[in-house]
């Protein structure tokens, strides 16, 4: 995909691997919807960029406002090329423990707020000559690990979404692509919920940095790949177990 120019919409924006991305695409003379809840420091990182910009914030729960953002792009713009999905939210909390509410909370934000914008801005998105959607999911969406069943839930089902939704308008031109990142440095897990649905407020500063994420997935979007793994050897190497010795992977998820 030839990035020089493009129009790109990046929700998660405000920190971690989205706004990382924002600067990563700034380079390229981009264009941007920037999104989140945080206005704040989303304006910060407006004025950071070299780049027209339009901040836009909203609650990714809030998904009958959907059609009325897609909208504002529109009226601004007039023009969409590239969705880049990088919001979500985290736990740390067993299954067992956690309430129904938290649980529907984090698929509301991580699936269904992504299912649902998709929707808002498939048919304004198809109007573009090279139209492309990034879903950023997670390894976790491949492999569930133990206190992250309603996160592992939401990954999985947003990998079988976008799978289905390459399919069915491949033949519009729509490219779709997911990309499975392993542990990267950002606040996910500080805001990540516990069982009452509460953030935890821990910070575990682990896995690559959010600025070396960004860059592999820019080159991914620039070479027009399907699904990318992004991360180190030790989450890459969960995935090959996962694939070819299963039994194995289970035996060490276990010990955890």
């Amino acid at each position: 995909m030839e990035l020089k120019g493009k129009v790109v919409w990046i929700t998660g924006a405000s920190s971690g691997i989205g706004e990382a991305l924002v600067f990563a695409l700034a380079t390229y003379e981009c264009k941007f919807i920037l999104s989140g809840r945080n206005a704040e420091k989303l304006e910060r990182i407006a004025k950071s960029v070299d780049a027209e910009s339009l901040v836009l914030p909203f609650d990714m729960e809030d998904t009958p406002t959907f059609p009325e953002v897609v909208e504002k792009v529109d009226q601004h713009f007039g023009r969409l090329d590239l969705l880049i999905l990088s919001s979500g939210i985290s736990q740390r909390a067993s299954f067992e423990e956690m309430t129904e509410q938290a649980f529907r909370k984090i698929m509301e934000i991580n699936l269904f707020g992504h299912v649902f914008l998709t929707k808002a801005v498939l048919p304004f998105l198809l109007n573009q000559l090279d139209p492309m959607i990034v879903e950023i999911s997670s390894v976790q969406g491949k492999i569930g690990l133990p206190e992250r069943a309603a996160y592992s839930t939401s990954k999985h089902a947003v990998q079988g979404f976008f799978d289905s939704l390459r399919a069915e308008y491949a033949y519009k031109g729509l490219k779709v692509q997911v990309i499975t990142p392993g542990y990267v440095a950002t606040n996910l897990s500080a805001n990540a919920l516990n069982a009452d649905g509460k953030a935890i407020g821990k910070l575990e500063q682990k896995g690559i940095s959010p600025q070396e994420c960004a860059q592999k997935i820019v080159r991914a979007i620039e070479a027009e790949k399907e699904e990318v793994y992004v991360g180190a050897f030790k989450e890459q190497f969960g995935l090959w177990l996962k694939r070819f010795f299963p039994s194995i992977l289970r035996k060490l998820i276990a010990k955890k």
